[in-house]
């Protein structure tokens, strides 16, 4: 048997990692960036996180949906009280590597589109910026068509804080 270096051997270790990653996500993962996020020490195989996966959905602790891994209500709570035996410097790795999945997942929450065809032709583009306390910004559009709706709504994504203070700047101005 080869010797195997780092912190996480157990198979159980590794389930607890990849419960301890799934709670700390807003929206689901997919097969390859919960694999980046799990995949941070030594001693874990890439077998052995595949087969962690399949026996975490089995037991119905994460369920795999159409846009990726969620964590479940019994694996969080199970995650909640196992994450502590996690060593100190792996929970570290994995926040660290959490943290910009986590921030853009946080955003993109707060961002909201929905387009609605008008019966007589065109297409109702609502656009929603929220804080924690309810919107920063609506802006309701009447656009030409669906094509255009969805492409304003992908700018509107990437840019909705520049938008916003673009807004807030002409609103402000003096004339």
């Amino acid at each position: 048997m080869e010797e195997r270096f780092g912190f996480i051997h157990e198979k159980l270790d590794l389930k607890i990692l990849i419960l301890f990653i799934l709670r700390r996500l807003a929206a689901p993962v997919s097969d390859t960036a919960l694999a980046e996020l799990t995949l941070l020490d030594d001693g874990i195989v890439y077998f052995d996180y595949t087969e962690c996966l399949d026996e975490l959905e089995r037991t119905g602790h994460i369920a795999r949906r159409e846009d990726g891994w969620v964590i479940t209500e019994k694996g969080a709570h199970n995650g909640e009280i196992t994450e502590s035996s996690l060593p100190y410097v792996i929970r570290i790795r994995a926040e660290k590597r959490l943290a910009p999945l986590v921030r853009q997942q946080k955003r993109s929450a707060l961002l909201h589109t929905e387009s609605t065809p008008r019966r007589r032709g065109g297409v109702d583009l609502h656009l929603t910026m929220e804080e924690d306390d309810g919107p920063v910004l609506e802006l309701k559009l009447l656009v030409p068509d669906q094509d255009q709706a969805e492409r304003m709504s992908s700018h509107f994504r990437s840019r909705a804080e520049t938008l916003y203070n673009q807004i807030v700047e002409l609103l402000l101005e003096e004339r």
